[in-house]
């Protein structure tokens, strides 16, 4: 591997990491022959003049790893059942804007908590008729997503994420219902 291509991986991949509103500089030249070593998409030809990621954004995507990373040794550690879902909720609220941060991860919470609660409610009441129960997490799911849909806010985070939540905790637990309070339990507890 040459060292162009290693560069163009390196800038894609923080780039992956890093959100594209921060500040860039240092443009690199990425050579063709690393385009086509990434393959002949239309998009990579597009960006053959990628930027080197600002010190920022590397600060930034190292915290979020290493926030990451705690995140999940703490959750195996404590033996969570699905120790990834804590580590994939930093990915998903990291922000280079601490406030952004704040907000997204208390409206995730809350979301979680009302998606497991819906979930708790339906599966119990609902396992023995599954057409109904589909239907009824068919109907959560949708009016959480046109509620969020019609609400421009960051609050309407709150809204998708109970729609969805709900059906993360509530279809693998249909054929025991009595495992749906843990599995909420074990979600919200990893969220």
């Amino acid at each position: 591997m040459r060292w162009t291509h290693f560069k163009c991986c390196v800038v894609i991949l923080t780039k992956m990491t890093v959100k594209s509103f921060m500040p860039i500089r240092d443009k690199i030249q990425v050579s063709t022959s690393s385009v086509r070593w990434l393959g002949r998409s239309p998009d990579l030809q597009k960006h053959a003049s990628m930027s080197f990621p600002a010190p920022q954004q590397w600060l930034f995507s190292v915290k979020t790893f290493a926030a990451a990373v705690l995140a999940l040794l703490i959750s195996l550690w404590i033996a969570l059942p699905n120790p990834y879902w804590a580590l994939a909720t930093v990915y998903i609220a990291s922000n280079p804007l601490s406030g952004a941060t704040r907000s997204k991860a208390i409206f995730r919470v809350l979301g979680t908590l009302i998606g497991a609660t819906a979930a708790v409610v339906m599966v119990p009441n609902l396992a023995g008729a599954p057409v109904l129960l589909v239907l009824a997490m068919a109907t959560w799911s949708a009016v959480c997503l046109y509620i969020s849909l019609l609400d421009r806010t960051p609050r309407s985070y709150v809204f998708m994420l109970a729609g969805y939540t709900a059906a993360l905790i509530g279809f693998p637990t249909v054929d025991v219902p009595g495992t749906v309070f843990d599995v909420a339990l074990a979600r919200t507890e990893e969220i």
